[in-house]
């Protein structure tokens, strides 16, 4: 058996595509704050070098920052939105949410047949919604 020690997915390993209002002094103060962290845990471990890691970093939270903007533009147009569970967490208003998801169940708190049963709605019409975007794609 031989040993291959390329990566499944190829040389680059994934493409993230936007555009960053970025100045060099801040992502060089960001490259700073990793490369000073990876010497302080003493990592010999790098993949990637800190300007590099720093990108990533940036674009990530610039992704998340869009993900808060849009609750409170559609609080502002009073409109709603249904989401599976990977937005849980996201709306910071549990008494007038303006994005509804599911419920997640936790090791030690199992959901109510009520939680489940809500679940089940929110499923109910998000599904006939990926239905719609799946008709568009095809």
């Amino acid at each position: 058996m031989t040993k291959n020690s390329h990566p499944v997915e190829g040389p680059d390993g994934f493409v993230y595509q936007c555009r960053l209002p970025l100045s060099g002094a801040t992502l060089d103060m960001v490259a700073g704050l990793i490369r000073g962290h990876l010497k302080k845990i003493r990592s010999r471990w790098r993949k990637l070098p800190p300007g590099r890691i720093a990108l990533i970093v940036l674009a990530v939270l610039r992704h998340d920052q869009r993900l808060s903007d849009i609750t409170t533009r559609l609080r502002e147009a009073g409109l709603g939105a249904l989401a599976d569970l990977g937005f849980v967490g996201l709306d910071d208003d549990p008494d007038d949410p303006v994005i509804v998801t599911g419920r997640k169940a936790t090791r030690g708190h199992p959901l109510t047949d009520a939680q489940k049963e809500a679940n089940r709605l929110v499923s109910r019409e998000r599904a006939a919604i990926e239905h719609g975007f799946a008709d568009l794609k095809n």
